[in-house]
């Protein structure tokens, strides 16, 4: 279990970088592939544990339960990959593209995502505490129970995103960077009263937010439901 006292910065923590090359990482990426195919019974367990991936390629990939911690991934391609179970444990992942990815129950705990996006990938389940992801995009992602506790957030957003049983309400998020989004009454917003979204669970319904509170209200009476 990771200590609840996470240092907001890498710094002076990282392991050695590991070189590797372009056809090691496919190889990985094949063995990888087997290995999920088989059950575990042929090909081996992906892990690029403190690996240098700098503006590396995996998108379109089978990724599912693969490993990259402490890995520099800085504007790594995960477009349109399986990441699903995936660990990205204290990796760089600043610039990184996600878009279109299956990451369903991704760990992201405590890493650098500054600049990243998400844009229309699945994060069911996602878990990013102690993350840093300033300026990061989730814009039409589906965030359903997705854990941010304790993560930086700044200047990212949200616009059409599911957020469905998120807590964002340790930030203070400008309504333009939310409009559009899904939630239901277990989001918890820092916004203002009266702010509303589209009910995730009765497309009928609006979500209503105030004082920390959630209620739903139909669109058409305007009467809480």
């Amino acid at each position: 279990m990771p200590p609840i006292d996470a240092p907001r910065s890498r710094k002076g923590l990282d392991p050695a970088l590991r070189p590797i090359g372009r056809e090691a990482i496919k190889a990985k990426i094949a063995d990888h592939r087997l290995w999920l195919e088989s059950d575990g019974a042929a090909g081996k367990q992906a892990v690029f544990f403190c690996c240098d991936l700098n503006g590396a390629d995996f998108s379109q990939a089978s990724l599912r339960m693969a490993s990259f911690e402490w890995a520099d991934l800085q504007a790594a391609d995960f477009r349109g990959a399986d990441l699903r179970g995936a660990s990205f444990y204290r990796a760089d992942v600043r610039g990184a593209r996600f878009d279109h990815a299956r990451a369903d129950a991704i760990m992201m705990w405590g890493a650098l995502g500054q600049d990243a996006g998400f844009a229309k990938a699945s994060l069911a389940d996602a878990f990013f505490r102690y993350a840093q992801l300033e300026r990061s995009a989730f814009d039409r992602a589906n965030l359903t129970n997705a854990d941010f506790a304790d993560a930086v957030f700044d200047g990212a957003s949200f616009r059409r995103a599911t957020i469905s049983g998120v807590n964002l309400w340790c930030l203070s998020l400008p309504p333009a960077l939310i409009e559009g989004a899904r939630a239901n009454k277990r989001t918890s917003l820092n916004v203002p009263d009266g702010f509303r979204l589209q009910s995730a669970d009765h497309p009928d319904r609006w979500v209503e937010f105030k004082e920390g509170k959630v209620k739903e209200i139909d669109k058409i009476t305007g009467m809480e439901v």
